[in-house]
């Protein structure tokens, strides 16, 4: 009996043996595939390594932050290949030489267009995660909105069990849930409140929008401290090598963009600035003037670097007041103040293939009152401190 267990004890510290000695001789290929002109994460990029001269392809795609990881890779030559649709393929030769070799390869993708003929594609329908909906902001720009450009709450209100509560509340309510169970994140900062008083709009224009998730239900650990849905969104980053603005204007609000490199290939700032006209021209196409105003300002500082290091900052404010009945003196108003910044890397050198850490400052304050009614206040200020790693 304990011969055999001796045997057997033999066998399976073999075998871990082997396995690590086998472990030991693969090498691992990582880093960060971006935006060359913005520095923006590119999601879902497609990543693959080809033996030289020939032999089987191994790939993998990039996650929500651009990383991606290529694990066991045997010693030898190969084909580097990144791809992205809209994008300019990279290519590239990588070699593995010694054991547990660890290669950085950060890509910046040049954007590309190309005119194809006609393409049929024939699959099954993606299998999506149970309550979430990835946003991109062309999707958001097929939204219809009474302003000059497309809105992020303009979308989610047309998307099914969400109700807001008209043009004098900013509220949205998710499949029955309250407004207080909404969890808003924007680049990880929390914010309170980024609907305006006029339902069509918000503090996130098509045009600052990288990306963002819009949880129903069936979210995970890391949004918790909400109940009914999240919206996770990822503002764009100014652009690295050129200076460019947009305004327009509307019977409801004028908006002004401006984006534009600090210094050119390494860092850049955004500035997005919204203020409503209506209680100015109201009084022009209707009988009476509407008491109803609000105003954002963004502004994102963006910097990167070709060691795969990524930092940036931002800062937001908002202010928004109306009126409960119009032929009384009651009023109502609120504001946001947010700042936060954000810093991701992939290195070679750590055994931690990608980390990133969230930093937020968020204040929010309300005011209801009047000259016949006493005036109450609320306020809140919360921060937060988010690291993730991989």
């Amino acid at each position: 009996m304990n011969r055999s267990i001796t045997k057997i004890l033999s066998v399976f510290l073999l075998f871990l043996f082997i396995q690590n000695e086998a472990a030991a001789q693969n090498g691992v290929v990582r880093g960060i595939v971006s935006d060359r002109q913005t520095g923006d994460a590119l999601v879902m990029a497609t990543v693959s390594i080809q033996p030289l001269p020939d032999g089987d392809i191994k790939g993998t795609a990039t996650d929500n932050n651009g990383h991606y990881q290529i694990s066991r890779i045997e010693q030898g030559r190969y084909e580097f290949l990144v791809r992205y649709i809209g994008y300019t393929t990279f290519r590239d030769t990588i070699e593995v030489t010694q054991e547990d070799q660890i290669l950085l390869r950060n890509v910046q993708l040049r954007p590309s267009s190309e005119e194809l003929g006609e393409v049929n594609v024939y699959d099954r329908a993606k299998a999506n995660n149970a309550g979430q909906i990835r946003i991109q902001p062309e999707t958001i720009g097929r939204a219809p909105t009474p302003g000059g450009s497309a809105d992020f709450v303009s979308y989610i209100q047309n998307q099914p069990g969400v109700l807001a509560t008209g043009d004098r509340g900013g509220q949205l309510f998710v499949r029955g849930g309250t407004p207080a169970g909404n969890l808003v994140l924007m680049d990880g900062s929390l914010i309170y409140q980024p609907f305006h008083i006029v339902g069509f709009f918000s503090v996130f224009p098509e045009e600052v929008v990288s990306s963002a998730d819009f949880y129903a239900g069936g979210f995970g650990a890391e949004y918790s401290g909400r109940s009914s849905a999240v919206m996770d969104i990822r503002l764009k980053n100014g652009n690295l090598y050129e200076t460019g603005w947009a305004a327009s204007v509307s019977p409801f609000i004028s908006d002004l963009f401006f984006e534009t490199p600090i210094k050119e290939g390494k860092s850049s700032v955004l500035v997005s600035m919204r203020g409503s006209v209506i209680e100015a021209t109201s009084g022009q196409y209707l009988q009476e003037q509407q008491p109803l105003r609000f105003n954002s300002q963004l502004v994102k500082y963006n910097s990167v670097s070709k060691e795969g290091l990524g930092c940036s900052a931002l800062m937001m404010r908002t202010y928004d007041r109306g009126k409960l009945d119009f032929e009384s003196d009651q009023y109502f108003k609120w504001s946001n103040f947010v700042t936060g910044g954000r810093c991701s890397v992939a290195s070679e050198e750590s055994s931690l293939s990608f980390m990133e850490m969230n930093f937020g400052l968020s204040h929010f304050n309300n005011e209801a009152g009047g000259q016949e009614a006493d005036t109450r206040k609320s306020s809140i200020f919360k921060s937060n401190l988010d690291i993730q790693f991989a």
